[in-house]
């Protein structure tokens, strides 16, 4: 029973809470003891999603049961009691936020808020074209806020920009899997809704490119920024000194050019 808690806990997800390290990288505080509070971050939300994972399989079990993979699944297949798994997912949720509350008030605040948005999607957002993209996105972007808040540093602008879009570009190409295609084939109300909103479907390929292109654009200029010191990222920007005479050859350049197009017109008119 052990293995089925495992399996249904979804390990091979736990990637994505590798977001909660983004303010420690960028924060400069990778060899320091800042490490010890993310990491703490890390198996946080390892804990919550599992939770959101087991009451997801729960929830959906009669659906997975008709599907040719997901009826493998611990809980929908009967090896894992629904009991044991709500059980697991309570116990998992509650250590959790006890945990986050040891960390600071703030990370217990998104762990709270990961928990409502996931139940939320599990329970109707997903069913809801884009938001589901949006909801999946905003999820990353409340794992980075956690790491930054574990370790008591404030999320940069670029950290943020580069969680976004990176968040963005995961989901959209998480939305369009094979498999997710196939759940949804029979979903023919939802299929005609996204290709309203994404209009002609030739444009998603050269869409999905710009997305991409952004990502990595963002991504080398955000890990360019955080290797400057952080003294050189505070400079002001400053406007370059006139040049000595700049104004008055300008002002000859404005007279002269007045000139030539009043004798162009004159020529015009004779």
């Amino acid at each position: 029973m052990l293995a089925a808690v495992l399996v249904s806990l979804r390990p091979q997800q736990w990637v994505k809470n590798l977001f909660v390290f983004g303010g420690l990288v960028f924060g400069q505080r990778l060899f320091t003891p800042s490490v010890w509070p993310a990491c703490g971050a890390f198996v946080i939300f390892c804990a919550l999603s599992g939770a959101i994972y087991l009451v997801n399989d729960v929830a959906d079990r009669d659906n997975d049961r008709l599907h040719p993979k997901k009826r493998e699944r611990p809980i929908a297949a009967g090896r894992l009691p629904v009991g044991v798994a709500l059980g697991v997912a309570v116990a998992l949720v509650a250590g959790g936020l006890v945990a986050a509350a040891w960390l600071s008030t703030g990370v217990l605040l998104v762990a709270v808020a990961y928990v409502v948005l996931l139940t939320a999607y599990s329970a109707w957002l997903k069913h809801v074209v884009i938001v589901d993209v949006l909801a999946v996105a905003v999820g990353f972007v409340l794992r980075a806020l956690a790491g930054t808040l574990a370790i008591d540093v404030a999320i940069s602008g670029w950290l943020l920009i580069c969680t976004v879009l990176i968040a963005l570009f995961l989901a959209l190409r998480g939305a369009a899997r094979p498999d997710d295609r196939r759940r949804h084939r029979v979903d023919g109300d939802r299929v005609r809704a996204l290709h309203d909103v994404a209009g002609d479907r030739r444009e998603v390929p050269h869409a999905a490119a710009a997305g991409h292109a952004a990502v990595r654009a963002v991504w080398h200029l955000s890990l360019s920024l955080s290797a400057l010191p952080p003294a050189a990222r505070r400079q002001p920007v400053r406007a370059l000194p006139p040049r000595p005479g700049a104004a008055r050859q300008h002002g000859v350049l404005d007279r002269r050019g007045a000139a030539d197009h009043l004798r162009h017109a004159r020529g015009v008119v004779e």
